[in-house]
């Protein structure tokens, strides 16, 4: 009887949890529904939209002790949403450009955020989770677009447009690659990343976007470089540096290669016709339209209001009346638009600073995520002269792109400065 005794008294009961577990769980599934309400936004639209806010606020709840010093030590990556809010004085439609300069300021805020408290890992794992039920239920329930005059057929998904599609899907793949080549994830993890590897390639191919899938591949060779970078040292981390400074004018003297082998991949292998998006009356019109307010703009946003006849116009010549969600296909033609000099000044700034950071960070305090968020930065970077999505309310790129452009000018996670932390020695990596 005493042996039983003793044995019974030895039986562990149930594990309890602790605060900060807890805290840490509810952050974990706020990232998830965060990043699934904005990849599923054409699905639920003003429920996809509500849940965000829902979600969004419920995280800022459990960091509320972080807030301040997140939002101090960022504040530089908010002044394009400060003149978006600005340019309510001269807009052309003050109440559409006061909500939508609203609704950008709480989508980079939360992008903000969570790259200041949380670690990187638990952003990529809630992000991968929802790119793959994006991918998975676009392939499986997503309506095809059959561009006119085409005769190919390109996946939609949820969203009505391939354009979006690719864009969306390329992001999932991208970050699902990185998980599953990660030697620090688990195994469980990398294996199912290596199947959101293979539906979201599958879904990019599918919506035959060639710049969807030039974009992916650029991310993944960028990912790949940027890991090297990170744990080379010696001889071959100077060399990658200094191949690193000097691919910037190559690139920029290649574009005209680059072009043509695009134009190529799209008129002979996709079958598409010479300006099959209409994107150079697109960039004719937006220049008619800079020319007569150059400086300050017309306001964010207030150009393809609801209401307005000559957007409409635009829309109709398209085939996409009725809706808002149309642009100039290409986001600096888009931001001189609704900006003007400033918007185009500021929004240059930011992506040379956040390269110029994110090179510095790679070099001198690399991290295990670190890559992936240059890889995504570079994907985002890459589709900005085709198409406009970076400033976008309610959407999952502009989340990631205020994201990076925090980590390489305010740093990682508040939460991982917390205590000590050595000094990171070159080729060895930091936390995440």
């Amino acid at each position: 009887m005493l042996v039983i005794a003793q044995t019974s008294q030895a039986v562990p009961g149930p594990r309890r949890f602790t605060q900060a577990e807890l805290v840490e769980g509810l952050k974990a599934l706020a990232i998830y529904l965060i990043f699934f309400s904005l990849f599923h936004i054409g699905l639920f639209g003003t429920m996809g939209a509500l849940l965000f806010l829902i979600t969004g606020g419920a995280y800022a709840y459990l960091v509320r002790g972080q807030l301040r010093a997140a939002l101090q030590t960022a504040w530089p990556v908010l002044l394009f949403p400060g003149l978006a809010v600005l340019s309510v004085l001269w807009s052309e439609a003050p109440m559409v450009t006061l909500r939508a300069a609203i609704q950008l300021i709480l989508t980079g805020g939360v992008g903000v955020l969570l790259v200041r408290t949380t670690r990187s890992r638990s952003i990529f794992l809630g992000l991968f989770w929802a790119g793959l039920t994006f991918n998975v239920g676009s392939l499986f329930f997503g309506l095809p677009a059959i561009t006119t005059g085409v005769p190919n057929i390109g996946l939609t998904g949820e969203l009505g447009s391939k354009n979006m599609m690719a864009i969306f899907a390329s992001t999932a793949t991208i970050v699902a690659f990185a998980l599953a080549t990660d030697r620090h994830e688990k195994k469980l993890i990398r294996l199912w990343a290596l199947f959101g590897t293979a539906a979201g390639a599958l879904a990019v191919v599918s919506a035959y976007s060639a710049g969807g899938t030039i974009a992916t591949l650029i991310a993944i060779a960028f990912l790949l470089a940027f890991r090297l970078l990170a744990v080379s040292r010696g001889i071959v981390r100077n060399v990658l540096v200094a191949g690193s400074i000097l691919c910037a004018p190559l690139l920029v003297a290649a574009a005209p290669v680059i072009q043509e082998a695009a134009h190529t991949v799209q008129t002979q292998v996709l079958k598409k016709s010479e300006d099959i998006s209409g994107r150079g009356y697109l960039w004719e019109r937006a220049g008619e339209l800079i020319n007569e307010r150059p400086f300050e703009g017309r306001g964010y946003y207030a150009y393809w209001r609801r209401d307005n006849l000559d957007a409409e116009g635009i829309r109709r010549r398209f085939g996409a009346m009725g809706g808002t969600g149309f642009n100039f296909h290409n986001q600096y033609l888009d931001v001189f638009v609704d900006l003007g000099f400033l918007g185009v000044f500021i929004f240059v700034g930011m992506i040379v600073a956040t390269a110029a950071g994110l090179m510095l960070r790679l070099l001198t305090a690399p991290s295990p995520s670190l890559p992936l968020f240059a890889a995504l930065f570079v994907s985002i970077l890459a589709r900005t002269p085709v198409e406009s999505f970076v400033f976008y309310p309610f959407y999952p790129l502009t989340v990631l792109f205020f994201g990076a452009c925090t980590v390489a000018l305010a740093g990682p996670s508040l939460q991982s400065a917390a205590g000590p932390r050595p000094r990171p020695q070159p080729g060895r990596l930091a936390s995440r």
